[in-house]
């Protein structure tokens, strides 16, 4: 992720969660882990009781994409690594599960530049040096990827309230915990 993104990124979900979802603080992202999985660039925990924890993840993955994950424990630290399905209650007391279908941007919704896959290819397959070192070089104005970012924001938000949120509750009512997370998604 480049820093020209990933610090408006971060800065405006620490922003987002704290306005759509209040009950949700800012704790540190699990350590990455060698299976594979995108580390977390943020992530926020809402604590239900000593036994049972919320967590919404900002993951950052290739190309200068964003995902959000959710995730729940028994413990007060967020899984590390994928486990369990989307709206499953696995008997191990914690999951990390992949909204990719929930949310997961696509560059081209913030960067207006010629997508890196599309770069011209050597024969080894990689991009052209002269095409990239150009396209490294050649950023988009905050004005033109902002709003974009936001927007994005604003989407994976909405989707967290609307199937994240009844998943949490339903987690938390397994465990015997009857709670309604207050969610107050952006119009975007």
């Amino acid at each position: 992720m480049k820093k020209l993104f990933a610090k408006p990124i971060r800065e405006y979900c620490d922003e987002s969660v704290s306005k759509v979802l209040p009950r949700f603080a800012r704790v540190p992202p699990p350590a990455p882990t060698d299976d594979g999985s995108w580390p977390a660039a943020r992530a926020y925990r809402m604590t239900v009781a000593p036994d049972l924890h919320l967590y919404i993840l900002l993951v950052f993955m290739r190309h200068d994409q964003f995902a959000f994950e959710i995730a729940w424990s028994k413990s007060d630290t967020p899984p590390a690594s994928d486990k369990g399905v989307f709206n499953s209650i696995p008997e191990s007391g914690e999951v990390r599960d992949f909204l990719s279908f929930l949310y997961a941007n696509k560059v081209e919704e913030y960067d207006p530049r010629l997508n890196i896959l599309e770069l011209p290819r050597g024969a080894d397959g990689k991009p052209e040096r002269e095409a990239y070192l150009k396209w490294l070089s050649e950023d988009p104005a905050p004005e033109v990827f902002l709003p974009r970012i936001h927007s994005g924001i604003d989407e994976g938000m909405m989707k967290i309230c609307k199937y994240a949120v009844p998943y949490f509750e339903k987690i938390a009512a397994h465990y015997g915990y009857e709670i309604k997370i207050e969610c107050h998604p952006v119009a975007a």
